[in-house]
């Protein structure tokens, strides 16, 4: 999750080394020998319309930066010696990793972990509190809460804003959601109404029915038309061409969470209807002490390591949960194979368009890349067998849907009117002049979970005074 380079800073080891890649045009290169040795370095030029001193152009240029003026090794020897350095760099950055976790958390790294989230997901298991199991879900149930699962939020309200602007990000948002919210565990069962008091998976009808007396009338009635202007946009949904959606709809059909249902009726929805479900038998903050045991290793670590340990650790541990099982195979076949391929097997439409029956197995439909006249590559995505407890991803990012929500509700109960020109999971772009005057920073600070209006690196408070929003993670300032 770190280059080379800032994680050789971090454990405070052989510093990873620099080559100019750009000097290798073809293999004449490699045995070209240059005195002056150097490193490529770049800096920011801005060009500037001298009569009104405005900034027209920004660019980075790159110059060369000489560190050996006789060298005396080929371009090949140099990055030989590149390599070298990279490699012994990494090498002991991971013998002091595993030292780290070693005296932070007493835990040996076998060698069946092969990825950080993986090791997370581990720790995370170790921490969970006696008689708590994370249900497995497969099959049909799989299928079923995979429904549930929407990516990222993001919210652009495209235009130039030419005024006084607030960003704020929660920090550590996804471990934020693990430590403060309850979470489903134990055994789970099919259902065909919702219990609030449980935590649950349910395909629901919504309607948008703020008033009890009547339906949704904003023509009519102020409660109706005023619910609609304060619509949050958090509830997620799928159009007919699978994009993500969080526009006012005034009835819609999904598969949702008890978090993201709890939205919905604070937002002014009624669940009209429930086609079915999941809830499990239990909740609880099961990932409490886990989140507290790592948090404590960030805070007080001895050193710069024990600390990146401490954050890699927080921040890797809800990756598996939404992880997808995909097994890819690769097959190297003569050219025509695609051909006769397509032609014998079953497209599908409708829900599972662009999969294909093959045999007795539905799969995603193949990939074929040319490699010369005679072969191609082809490559197939099977999806493989669950496990990890999904359901715990999908109540995660819920979560964190809810959470960044109540911060906004919580700063509009003084500013009804705040207004947010860009939102993301985990940030907001507020107007200040929506605010009317009040002051939000009560809500700010870089604790675990709250608001964090840090933007440059060491000065909170800090303001925008001019925000561009082109589209969807696409902004400037």
């Amino acid at each position: 999750p770190r280059s080379l380079a800032a994680a050789a800073k971090d454990f405070d080891v052989l510093s990873k080394g620099d080559f100019p890649h750009n000097i290798v045009k073809d293999r004449t290169c490699l045995t070209q020998v240059i005195k002056d040795w150097f490193i490529l370095k770049s800096k920011v030029v801005e060009s500037v319309v001298s009569d009104c001193c405005k900034i027209m152009l920004v660019e980075a240029k790159s110059y060369r930066e000489i560190i050996s003026r006789d060298n005396t090794l080929t371009v090949l020897e140099k990055a030989i010696e590149y390599c070298k350095i990279d490699v012994l760099s990494m090498k002991q950055i991971w013998h002091r990793f595993k030292h780290d976790m070693r005296n932070s958390l007493n835990i040996d790294i076998p060698t069946s972990i092969m990825t950080l989230p993986q090791l997370a997901f581990q720790v995370l298991q170790s921490k969970l509190p006696k008689g708590v199991e994370l249900h497995v879900p497969t099959g049909d149930e799989y299928d079923f809460i995979r429904k549930a699962q929407y990516g990222g939020r993001v919210m652009a309200k495209k235009g130039v804003y030419d005024e006084e602007c607030i960003y704020v990000d929660v920090v550590s948002e996804y471990p934020s959601v693990m430590w403060q919210y309850e979470h489903p565990h134990g055994p789970c069962s099919t259902v065909e109404q919702i219990d609030w008091t449980k935590l649950g998976i349910y395909d629901v009808s919504l309607i948008f029915k703020p008033c009890d007396e009547h339906s949704f009338s904003p023509d009519k009635c102020e409660k109706c038309f005023l619910k609609k202007e304060q619509y949050t946009e958090f509830l997620p949904r799928r159009d007919d061409d699978g994009r993500l959606k969080h526009s006012f709809l005034e009835k819609q059909r999904g598969t949702w969470s008890t978090y993201d249902l709890e939205i919905a009726v604070d937002d002014g929805y009624v669940v009209e209807k429930v086609y079915g479900g999941y809830e499990w038998k239990y909740r609880s903050k099961c990932f409490k002490d886990f989140i507290e045991c790592v948090k404590n290793i960030k805070e007080n670590a001895s050193s710069p390591s024990e600390r990146i340990i401490g954050k890699l650790i927080m921040n890797s541990s809800y990756g598996k949960l939404n992880q997808k099982p995909i097994d890819t195979e690769t097959f190297i076949v003569p050219r025509g194979v695609a051909l006769q391929f397509l032609e014998d097997l079953k497209i599908i439409d409708g829900d599972d368009a662009g999969k294909v029956i093959v045999g007795s197995n539905t799969i995603k439909m193949p990939t074929f890349q040319e490699l010369d006249e005679n072969w191609e590559k082809m490559i197939l995505d099977i999806e493989g067998e669950n496990l990890y407890p999904t359901q715990n991803g999908v109540f995660i990012l819920s979560g964190a849907r809810k959470f960044l929500r109540n911060h906004k509700l919580q700063i509009r109960k003084h500013a009804p009117n705040m207004k947010e020109i860009y939102s993301d999971t985990d940030s907001m772009i507020i107007l200040v002049s929506s605010l009317n005057g009040y002051d939000p920073s009560p809500h700010f600070g870089t604790e675990l979970g709250k608001l964090d209006d840090t933007v440059v690196k060491g000065y909170s408070g800090t303001r925008l005074s001019k925000v561009v929003v082109a589209g969807k993670k696409m902004y400037a300032y």
